[in-house]
């Protein structure tokens, strides 16, 4: 997977496993570039429903996934809609 965010510098390319058994489903994504990231894992949960996708990453390298979906000191909430 990538990620490609607003800046130039802003990008991550990794892999990730998915729990979609979980609930709330879950995602382990692992770095593998840049190489200052390399191996370093983001915890994630989220929620798709219908056209909304809510997702709440744990910060890179911590071993804690967010409990929940309230964005915090070190927790990050994305909401993406689709057209």
């Amino acid at each position: 997977m990538e990620y490609r965010g607003a800046q130039a510098d802003d990008w991550i390319r990794g892999s990730f496993i998915s729990r979609d058994y979980k609930n709330p489903k879950q995602l382990d994504i692992t770095a593998q570039e840049p190489t200052q990231v390399s191996n370093k894992t983001v915890l994630v949960i989220y929620i798709l429903k219908g056209k909304k996708l809510t997702v709440a990453a744990g910060e890179m390298g911590s071993d804690q996934r967010p409990a929940n979906f309230i964005s915090g000191q070190h927790v990050d909430v994305f909401n993406f809609t689709r057209d």
